[in-house]
């Protein structure tokens, strides 16, 4: 995933800005150099703005081009992501806690936890979801069935 912000290091002297996007575009369109457009190639927008005299020089000493990468954030890499077990989206709240967390709230508090069970066996020959364990009623007689999650294919 690209970063939306930018930061602009002078290798004369050390002088150090950060800009977005946003603020790169708006520069280089007050300049004359791109036209308005809702979303502009970045790379594109990139390279004009770091070899346009007017952005690349450093305000400080005027050394010119100046150094241009990316500004990092340490949640970057928390896209939605499913739980292993479940396939339910994790909540983005819950990734933000626990990087690395691989399960559901409610898979990760079973007491039995699912991974050391899982066999072909447990997924829908169908769709390919986890197959759980369901109460059914028919002609007065409760049963236990294994159905699928996804398609509600019984076995």
């Amino acid at each position: 995933m690209l970063s939306t912000y930018f930061q602009l290091v002078c290798p004369g002297c050390s002088n150090q800005k950060v800009l977005s996007v946003t603020e790169m575009h708006s520069a280089l369109i007050a300049l004359g150099k791109l036209k308005r457009q809702q979303a502009p190639d970045l790379e594109i927008l990139l390279e004009v703005f770091r070899t346009t005299p007017d952005t690349a020089a450093c305000p400080d000493c005027g050394l010119s081009p100046r150094e241009i990468s990316a500004v990092t954030d340490d949640f970057d890499d928390l896209a939605q992501r499913k739980c292993e077990h479940c396939s339910v989206i994790i909540p983005a709240e819950r990734l933000e806690v626990f990087p690395d967390i691989t399960t559901c709230t409610q898979c990760a508090s079973q007491p039995n936890n699912l991974a050391t069970k899982m066999s072909a066996s447990d997924f829908c020959p169908r769709c390919g979801d986890l197959m759980m364990t369901a109460q059914t009623h028919r002609g007065g007689i409760s049963r236990y069935v294994f159905k699928c999650s996804g398609c509600g294919h019984e076995n």
